[in-house]
């Protein structure tokens, strides 16, 4: 069930320069919350300014605490007014929105693939697998070292993790798929979560086909409601009869099954 919500900001502070996370009292939300599933977000409650909400993938779950975490970057005037937000302001939320992942069953292997911050969904997941006892492996990939984030919460929940940056300041120079590539051809893997930018996911893909590895991916789009009714965060599948349709990603989505989605379009 989609809830509206005022939260609390319990804590807002930078992950990195320009990245912030924040926990928000949300008891509600917090309950129904999966990994993988995301919540609009008004920075300033029953206000108009900005005109709409954001969308966040939920980076962590605390059903006991009531809260929920998100991770985010500045880079406009929406994220701009979240980061000088302080402790006890109020938020209005919508969520939790959309599908979460498929979990794996006890005793599988999964690769975790991160692009940057398609890691917030990742995190949640990372967590429900140590506790279902499911053995992750964590790839991330960012452009620098010092845009890297959650890869320490990935190892607190038994991530093995590997690091591939575009400038080689962190892990392996080169990309996050490489390490991915390089994983199959070594370990046996069962399932493939994977969120980040659309190129690093259309390659994920063709490595996971390559390999005969299930994936689902976390598709990222701009978003008007997030609920399914404007309509204005369509991707295409891929059906069974070579046709290809529309869907919403807030909706339908936004993890999709990774084969089915049309990245090139």
């Amino acid at each position: 069930m989609v809830l509206s919500a005022k939260g609390q900001v319990l804590k807002n502070e930078p992950a990195q320069p320009g990245i912030y996370e924040m926990t928000i009292a949300a008891p509600e939300i917090a309950e129904q919350a999966m990994p993988g599933q995301f919540v609009m977000v008004r920075p300033i409650y029953r206000s108009f300014e900005p005109f709409l909400n954001r969308p966040f993938g939920i980076s962590d779950i605390d059903t006991v605490k009531g809260t929920i975490n998100i991770l985010y970057i500045v880079v406009g005037k929406g994220t701009d007014l979240m980061s000088e937000m302080q402790q006890g302001d109020d938020v209005f939320l919508i969520g939790p929105v959309g599908n979460g992942f498929t979990m794996v069953s006890k005793g599988k292997r999964a690769a975790l693939v991160a692009g940057g911050m398609g890691i917030a969904p990742l995190l949640p997941l990372a967590k429900t697998l140590q506790e279902k006892g499911i053995t992750a492996y964590g790839l991330m990939g960012a452009s620098k070292g010092a845009a890297l984030v959650g890869t320490d919460n990935w190892q607190e929940n038994g991530v093995q993790v590997q690091i591939a940056t575009d400038d080689g300041s962190a892990g392996q120079k080169g990309f996050v798929t490489a390490l991915l590539e390089d994983l199959l051809s070594k370990e046996k893997i069962d399932f493939i979560y994977c969120c980040g930018p659309t190129p690093m996911m259309a390659r994920t893909v063709e490595i996971a086909e390559k390999y005969g590895v299930p994936i689902e991916v976390s598709l990222e789009k701009r978003m008007g409601c997030g609920i399914g009714v404007c309509m204005g965060c369509i991707c295409k599948l891929k059906q069974a009869d070579g046709s290809v349709k529309q869907y919403r990603v807030c909706y339908d989505g936004p993890v999709f099954r990774g084969e089915e989605v049309v990245f090139d379009d």
